[in-house]
């Protein structure tokens, strides 16, 4: 049971989001502990840079693993872009390298608002 009412309204939005919804909100996710991360660097604080550094990695390899086969090209290319950016935030992190990590936050910001406007395109088809 869940008690602190944040956490009751994260998991009825859960609950009632489309899969393209839930898809952003994985996005959403991984940027916020990327940049959580890399404020913990600034700071010097390395182990929890590290801990937010691989909960994005979790996120990111979550959304390579439920790529659907018969996406074709676009699921290829995704793989590729996923891969890169598990890729730079392993080394980055690793290397306490900022230039590494913002690397990858680049790319999955870039297919964050990419997927979002599509989501905001089917929405208004739908209106």
């Amino acid at each position: 049971m869940l008690n602190n009412p944040y956490q009751q309204y994260r998991q009825t939005q859960i609950q009632t989001a489309s899969p393209g919804e839930l898809v952003l909100m994985l996005y959403n996710g991984a940027i916020k502990n990327i940049n959580n991360g890399l404020e913990h660097l600034d700071k010097g604080e390395k182990q929890e840079f590290r801990q937010k550094i691989d909960k994005a990695l979790d996120i990111v390899t979550e959304l390579m693993v439920n790529l659907k086969p018969e996406g074709g090209e676009i699921t290829k290319n995704l793989s590729s872009l996923y891969d890169f950016v598990i890729h730079r935030l392993i080394t980055g992190s690793a290397k306490y390298d900022q230039r590494e990590i913002k690397e990858g936050l680049s790319i999955i910001t870039g297919l964050r608002d990419t997927w979002k406007e599509m989501l905001d395109q089917s929405k208004k088809k739908l209106d």
